[in-house]
């Protein structure tokens, strides 16, 4: 699937169409919405200097301390085609990436999205990953630290501080 979602992307298709186009595909019914059709990037702050998530967790292996996070290019996407609408019409909104900094974070980061989420329409649509006083599914062993430097301290009891106002179950 990467390398058909790379060809397409690489013939002028946005990653809603790509998304789309592979969704049917694979007879995937459910309706799959990309954050954006803006590229947005994790990039890692450490005492090397800034690092793609990829070169920090992949080609490092994730030995390096984690000074800062960033969510490249989030500042100037949009939300993707239809994002906001289904969040606005959801009864429910299920936030449930792997990590909460890597996979949530770029999400929230997007403009309007934490808005809509927000939002005081419809039922309670929010949720964050339970963390039981840890980061969530680990981007390796400086995980906690990981979470604390992009300023996702846990909370005692379970969730991330940092999506304060969303459910935690």
């Amino acid at each position: 699937m990467h390398i058909l979602r790379s060809k397409l992307l690489a013939e002028g298709k946005t990653l809603s169409e790509v998304t789309t186009e592979i969704c049917e595909k694979l007879g995937v019914k459910a309706r799959i919405l990309p954050m954006s059709n803006s590229r947005v990037e994790t990039r890692v702050g450490t005492p090397l200097g800034e690092l793609s998530f990829e070169e920090y967790f992949v080609q490092r292996w994730y030995q390096d301390p984690v000074e800062s996070i960033r969510f490249a290019g989030a500042a100037d996407a949009e939300p993707g085609p239809g994002v906001l609408e289904a969040i606005m019409n959801a009864d429910i909104v299920l936030l449930a990436p792997s990590n909460p900094v890597t996979s949530i974070g770029p999400i929230l980061a997007v403009p309007g999205v934490r808005e809509a989420l927000h939002t005081d329409q419809g039922a309670d649509r929010r949720r964050e990953p339970h963390c039981r006083g840890r980061s969530g599914r680990r981007p390796g062993r400086n995980s906690d630290g990981f979470a604390r430097s992009a300023g996702f301290g846990c909370r005692r009891r379970g969730g991330i501080s940092r999506f304060s106002g969303y459910a935690c179950d």
